[in-house]
């Protein structure tokens, strides 16, 4: 029984580092904040699907100016920037508390990204690049923009504040997920070289069942553990 690599070893006595409970919880309310302050404040971009909509003006030729960065704010699609923008601190927050608040002599590059937050890591570059904003209905109305950044942020905080709960009473290594965390590093390499090889259909299939059974075994140990009740008898 060896103990978890990211156990507290040592203590600094001018250190306070941040609760990992209030940073998960202070990460989900920067990201709602956030929305409804882009979705507000922000000049609304006009609904896609306008059967009234006047016609596009004629584009004239003007001068080409040098690039600035703050024609971003500009820019038709400013809320899905700074809607991924905001996502990604939230990500940074938790890699802050949840990995740098426990003093550890070396760092965990498993729990380095909030798990919710790695599955939406494709979805935060879209974001980025300005379609994200589709995906929370700002396009349409920005009350339902502001109404889908907080189910989503609701439902990342819950679950990253639970996983963070079952780090802190972690006692030993858990060499299961261990292996599990091994084997999806083999399926991106698989598919990363699949994916490179252009005609690989045998790599992509191996790729696949690789990560068939390691979401299985994941979903099979952590539904169980998330439908539990929880140990001080307190709901939620």
């Amino acid at each position: 029984m060896r103990p978890v690599p990211f156990a507290p070893q040592r203590c600094l006595a001018a250190a306070n580092p941040l609760d990992v409970e209030q940073g998960i919880r202070l990460a989900g309310l920067l990201q709602w904040v956030s929305g409804f302050a882009v979705t507000r404040f922000c000049s609304p971009v006009p609904p896609i699907h306008s059967a009234d909509r006047p016609p596009r003006p004629v584009r004239r030729e003007v001068p080409a100016e040098p690039w600035r960065f703050v024609r971003l704010l500009d820019a038709p699609h400013r809320l899905g920037f700074f809607t991924g923008a905001v996502m990604l601190s939230a990500s940074a927050l938790w890699w802050l508390v949840a990995i740098a608040s426990r003093l550890t002599p070396g760092w965990n590059i498993s729990w380095a990204v909030a798990p919710a937050h790695s599955h939406a890591l494709p979805t935060a570059a879209t974001w980025l690049a300005g379609w994200g904003i589709f995906l929370t209905g700002a396009h349409a109305d920005a009350t339902l923009g502001v109404l889908g950044l907080a189910v989503v942020a609701s439902g990342w905080s819950l679950f990253a504040w639970r996983l963070a709960r079952m780090l802190r009473a972690s006692t030993v290594a858990d060499d299961v997920a261990w292996a599990l965390f091994w084997l999806l590093q083999a399926t991106i390499a698989l598919r990363i070289a699949g994916a490179s090889r252009g005609d690989a259909p045998a790599l992509l299939l191996a790729a696949a069942l690789l990560w068939a059974a390691a979401m299985l075994a994941w979903s099979i140990r952590y539904v169980r553990w998330y439908g539990q009740p929880r140990s001080d008898g307190r709901p939620g």
